[in-house]
């Protein structure tokens, strides 16, 4: 049995979180398409920041930036705000050279991810 997200997900809190109906709106309401991109991303995004945390440490700003640049791209389109908002940030800090500061924001990234993955964890296939 699947959960409904339309019924599920209106909570305020989640709202700030993850723009569910944002998101179904850009997919023509297709359910199915919205959950299973989402556990896509639940899947995949640990391996990301994973990913981001490496090239931090080989301080490889070519691949940061274009790991960081996807993950905002991604977090958008999949209603991710939050996520999306500290992605950004990050991207304009890079842009400035501004590694400290890099540093600083990814535990909040990966709190938003942690935030977003846990939504969305309630919300797989039963």
């Amino acid at each position: 049995m699947k959960k409904s997200f339309k019924k599920d997900l209106k909570s305020e809190d989640v709202e700030a979180v993850l723009d569910f109906s944002g998101t179904l709106d850009r997919l023509d309401g297709d359910v199915e398409l919205v959950q299973e991109l989402f556990n896509m991303f639940v899947r995949e995004i640990p391996a990301r920041i994973k990913d981001f945390r490496q090239a931090i440490t080989d301080d490889d700003m070519g691949r940061m930036e274009k790991l960081i640049h996807s993950f905002k791209g991604v977090a958008g389109n999949l209603g991710a705000t939050k996520v999306a908002e500290i992605a950004l940030q990050i991207e304009k800090e890079m842009q400035k050279n501004n590694r400290e500061r890099v540093v600083e924001l990814l535990p909040s990234l990966e709190e938003a991810v942690f935030q977003v993955r846990k939504i969305l964890e309630g919300y797989k296939d039963e």
